[in-house]
């Protein structure tokens, strides 16, 4: 590339003294921008997740929702993305504490060529209401019950490793979709972006134990 332009593609092209060559083996290149945190409504399907089987007890607890089958993106978005010069957009949950796992798309001009390219970020937040919305209506609330979800988790994911370990010492925990969710964050395999008001709370990122990311709404 020269000064933003592409020059030259291929397996064995011989290139100029002066450039920087990166090894991209096993990478994917765009010749684009990637939006790294496009929230888009989570819709009808959050309230399926929170009325589903498996669902946690609070509504803003909805790590299991995706937004792989969002249909919330609509064409004149991406056609003005696409203008701006971004071909890629990790598409995030809008709503919770913990809302859900995003998805990398591209940006494609027809509806079809929309695709998942791969799994996204599991998105987190420390969205509160009010007193007469429910649990819970402060930030250390928000806080509380995500330190609360994670070890509840953590506990659920061992109580299934020592049942499938040996089957007649412990009965098999109920079923958690919400909490098996988080397994991916737990392992350290998925990273856990926090939406942020303002520095502040990016600094409260810490509580979770594990990657984390942190966008500004």
């Amino acid at each position: 590339m020269r000064d933003g332009f592409i020059e030259g593609i291929g397996d064995e092209i011989e290139v100029p003294a002066g450039y920087r060559v990166h090894d991209a083996d096993g990478l994917f290149v765009y010749p684009g921008f990637v939006e790294a945190s496009m929230v888009i409504p989570s819709g009808p399907m959050l309230e399926r997740v929170r009325r589903g089987q498996g669902a946690h007890w609070n509504d803003r607890i909805v790590p299991q929702l995706t937004m792989e089958t969002a249909t919330e993106f609509e064409e004149t978005r991406r056609a003005k993305l696409r203008k701006e010069g971004f071909t890629v957009a990790h598409m995030i949950p809008d709503s919770g504490i913990l809302r859900g796992r995003g998805m990398v798309r591209l940006l494609a001009e027809d509806d079809g060529d929309v695709r998942v390219l791969v799994p996204g970020m599991q998105v987190a937040a420390f969205e509160r209401g009010s007193w007469s919305s429910g649990y819970p209506s402060s930030q250390m609330g928000a806080i509380a019950l995500l330190r609360e979800t994670l070890a509840a988790a953590a506990w659920h994911r061992e109580a299934g490793e020592i049942h499938r370990r040996n089957p007649d010492s412990i009965e098999p925990p109920d079923q958690a979709d919400a909490l098996e969710a988080l397994a991916p964050v737990l392992a350290g395999d998925t990273a856990l972006i926090f939406s942020v008001e303002d520095e502040h709370e990016a600094a409260l990122q810490a509580i979770s134990g594990n990657r984390f990311v942190a966008f500004f709404e």
